[in-house]
């Protein structure tokens, strides 16, 4: 997904280079819509049979199960918004920056978060992702609208 006139003004998004050679288009619109009613079959088309899959919340090696996870994910979510800011290649290894938005109910409420992460993305020789390894701060993006885990991560950095 590209920005809208809104985000421009965002000191966090700034679309950089999104050149590469386009075997990792099939990735990035996978995930440019989670709640998608066909997100487990699209994930069978683009991961290979046995994947490395880390989204920092979960770690998945398997086809099947990481299928059903995002799946789960996307009703989970009420809604989820992706921006890619910039995608660089070296070989099959792809290295993505993005901003999320998403809308998920926790414990009666709809909670917003936002959260800029990377992801190191390996194609196989059939084009496929065989690796996957998210890398953003979850507490930061998901875990500090919790309650008591906010209430940890706040005392916890004080501390340090």
């Amino acid at each position: 997904m590209r920005m809208n006139s809104k985000d421009q003004n965002d000191p966090l998004l700034s679309i950089g280079n999104m050149n590469h050679d386009g075997r990792l288009t099939k990735f990035l619109e996978l995930f440019s819509d989670l709640k998608c009613q066909d997100i487990a079959l699209r994930v069978r088309e683009v991961y290979a049979a046995n994947p490395y899959f880390s989204d920092t919340l979960k770690v998945i090696r398997d086809l099947d199960e990481l299928a059903a996870y995002m799946e789960a994910t996307g009703r989970h979510l009420d809604h989820s918004r992706i921006i890619y800011d910039r995608v660089l290649q070296d070989g099959n290894d792809y290295f993505v920056q993005w901003y999320m938005e998403t809308g998920l109910k926790l414990l009666g409420k709809l909670l917003h978060t936002k959260s800029l992460g990377m992801s190191h993305i390996r194609l196989d020789e059939e084009g496929k992702v065989v690796l996957h390894q998210d890398f953003w701060d979850n507490t930061e993006g998901l875990f500090r609208h919790v309650p008591l885990i906010r209430l940890f991560f706040k005392q916890f950095k004080k501390r340090i």
